[in-house]
């Protein structure tokens, strides 16, 4: 019975090279129209949450502001996704009828749908920092005893 599995072959699996799938397609409208509606109902939760946190901790401590902060930038990243998505759907729209975007006019020519477009995707931009200013307030909150 092989209790373990050797270091060498484990590595081999780990580091074994496969197409990384950076992006989810959604399958038809319908799974767009769901992610879309999970970005409008968080973007009112953390809006809500923002709201509360800056009622009740208006002059609070470090970790009930960076916990704003977070909510703030969530905010923010689901608008950008949002968008995000909104243009892509145009895109594909257009390129699903035989149209050329503007997005891959002659070099030079670019237009201001293809410089949202290219903002609206770095949308990581914001929720990265989001992420670490929301795990930085509750470790924060962790160490803060009543």
């Amino acid at each position: 019975m092989v209790r373990r599995i050797p270091f060498a072959l484990a590595a081999i699996i780990i580091a074994w090279p496969a197409p990384a799938w950076a992006v989810q397609p959604h399958g038809g409208p319908e799974g767009l129209y769901v992610h879309q509606l999970g970005h409008i109902l968080f973007f009112a939760a953390v809006v809500k949450l923002w709201l509360l946190l800056r009622a009740r901790f208006r002059a609070a401590s470090r970790p009930w502001r960076r916990m704003r902060w977070s909510a703030a930038l969530f905010a923010l990243w689901n608008v950008v996704a949002f968008t995000s998505h909104f243009f892509e759907v145009q895109v594909a729209t257009a390129v699903d009828r035989g149209q050329v975007p503007p997005v891959w006019s002659a070099p030079g020519d670019a237009s201001l749908l293809s410089y949202l477009i290219y903002l609206s995707s770095l949308d990581n931009l914001i929720l990265v920092p989001a992420m670490l200013y929301f795990y930085l307030g509750l470790r924060g909150l962790l160490g803060e005893r009543p």
